[in-house]
This record gives C-alpha cells, structure tokens and sequence, in this order.
C-alpha cells in the first residue's frame, strides 16, 4: 500500500514536472524531490524517465478518454460520434497543458522519448475509433469492405493534418467542411437521419 501511494506521489510530481519544464529539464532529482521520497524509490518503481513518462502520458489518455466518454450523447448517429470523438482529441492535443508542452518541446527539439509517447498515443487513438467503425460497419452504417483499423489511422491522421496543416498552407477550414468531407469519404448520406453527422 506504502509502494503505491509513493507511485501515486510520483507520477503527479512527474506530471507536474513535465508540464512545467518539458522533459528534457526534467530530472529523476526534482521528480523524487517534489514527490518526497528517495531517488532510488523512483528507479524501484520506474525503469527510466522515459518509462515514467510513458505512464504519466498513458494516466492523461485515461483521464481525456472517462470525461469524453462520460460527455457523450447516446443519441448521436455513427458520423457524429466519430466527429464527436475526433474533435476532442483534437483540442486535447491543443489545450491539455501537459501535452501541449511536451509536443512543443517535441517539435522544437525532436525529443526521442517524446516522439515514442506520440505514438503511443496515436496508437490509442487509432484503436478507439476502430472500435468505433467496427461498431458502425455492424450495425450497416458504413460500407461493405471498409477495413476498419485502416479507416482509422485515416481519420485520426486526416483530421489532425486539417486542424494543423492545412491552416498553415491553405488557410482556416471550418469543422463543418471537414465533417462534410468526412461524410463524402465514407459514402456516408444522411437518410432518416442514419449515419447524419447531426443527432
């Protein structure tokens, strides 16, 4: 019970740390000094820093998705849950300060550890909309063939490049634009209101 209150300690310490300051100017000191225990305790429970920060990553992940799936209409079709999926994660990335700081220290310095924890974090985010178009190809709103966890790497990946890229080449899109698009990729139509990006 000691051990996991001390992992407790750590890992808020760790976080605190790691928005302040990025990971780089972070060390395992300040970490064990700001959760009050021992250098070594920390290195008892975690194997580096970079395993430390892949737990701290994994906690926010957790944390997003409980308020997302806890701030979820039952009443949306398949399109809308989706969207409603994708633009969470996208003012996540923008708005969550932890992650706002470690991906701006990623972008400025191409901090390995980081990089690894992005993907990660794709990766979760790419497994939580497959389960969601595996859920809409069952239930016959998508259309035959559509591979799903390929589906998904598209859409998280697309509609990042939208909120992101293409402002900076092509100027400001609106989510409305990118759900219609959205909409004609999946050859999804709105029909008696299934599969409508709109409840």
């Amino acid at each position: 019970m000691e051990l996991l209150d001390k992992k407790e300690r750590i890992l808020r310490a760790a976080e605190h740390l790691f928005t302040l300051y990025g990971i780089k100017s972070t060390t395992v000191e300040q970490i064990a000094k700001q959760a009050q225990v021992g250098k070594g305790t920390v290195y008892l429970i975690f194997a580096d820093k970079e395993t430390l920060f892949g737990e701290v990553l994994q906690r926010n992940w957790e944390s997003f998705s409980e308020e997302t799936v806890a701030g979820l209409d039952d009443s949306l079709g398949f399109l809308a849950t989706i969207d409603y999926w994708l633009t969470r994660m996208t003012l996540h990335r923008a708005q969550d300060p932890l992650f706002h700081k470690v991906y701006t220290e990623f972008l400025d310095f191409g901090t390995p550890e980081i990089g690894q924890g992005i993907k990660r974090l794709q990766l979760l985010a790419v497994c939580r909309i497959e389960e969601l178009v595996e859920r809409g190809a069952a239930a016959g709103e998508l259309p035959p063939g559509i591979a799903p966890r390929m589906l998904a790497f598209m859409l998280v990946k697309s509609y990042a490049a939208f909120s992101y890229e293409w402002p900076k080449e092509f100027g400001p899109i609106g989510p409305a634009e990118v759900r219609q698009l959205l909409d004609d990729l999946l050859g999804v139509y709105s029909q008696s209101g299934k599969g409508a990006m709109n409840p």
